[in-house]
């Protein structure tokens, strides 16, 4: 809200700059929050199935699982990392302004890699649907836990892996 509340004093005090109303429309963009929603819902309606438990057991082939990084950060480590994943919108809101603001920005290419990102990523949830080992396992991160390989149903949004955090990172 602050965000927005400051586009329009900016936009008081420059009319005729054309960045505000390009900043105010990608905010308007990531506001379709109940479609976003309902396409998720769509997804978890589609594949009950969840492969946490087989994501799971790969990492403990691997040796080195989420739970034992998790262990190794201390309280204030997970409030700033989680601080930093909720803040995903508004660091790409950001970036496309100094884009839009910066001589040699391309706003309307990051725009479109945006857009692309966030139509591939939900669609490539359904080919390996997971929620994550925080929704998954209960004990996420105190315990690893022992499970078998299998899919197993699970009442959630699909969202874990590709990671579109991930993904967005790498287009900042």
């Amino acid at each position: 809200m602050l965000g927005i509340l400051g586009l329009f004093v900016w936009m008081l005090f420059r009319p005729n700059a054309p960045a505000p109303w390009k900043i105010l429309a990608l905010i308007l963009l990531f506001a379709l929050e109940p479609f976003s929603v309902a396409v998720l819902n769509a997804g978890d309606r589609a594949c009950p199935l969840k492969y946490d438990w087989i994501l799971q057991s790969i990492d403990q082939s691997l040796g080195f699982t989420a739970f034992q990084f998790a262990r190794l950060l201390s309280a204030a480590d997970n409030r700033f990392l989680f601080e930093v994943y909720q803040s995903l919108s508004a660091a790409m809101i950001v970036w496309y302004g100094i884009h839009v603001s910066i001589r040699q920005g391309q706003p309307r290419k990051l725009l479109y890699a945006y857009l692309a990102t966030f139509l591939a990523g939900p669609c490539l949830y359904l080919i390996v649907p997971a929620i994550g080992p925080r929704h998954a396992f209960a004990l996420f991160p105190m315990v690893d836990p022992v499970v078998t390989p299998v899919p197993v149903v699970w009442k959630g949004w699909p969202n874990a892996m590709p990671s579109l955090h991930l993904a967005t990172a790498f287009l900042l």
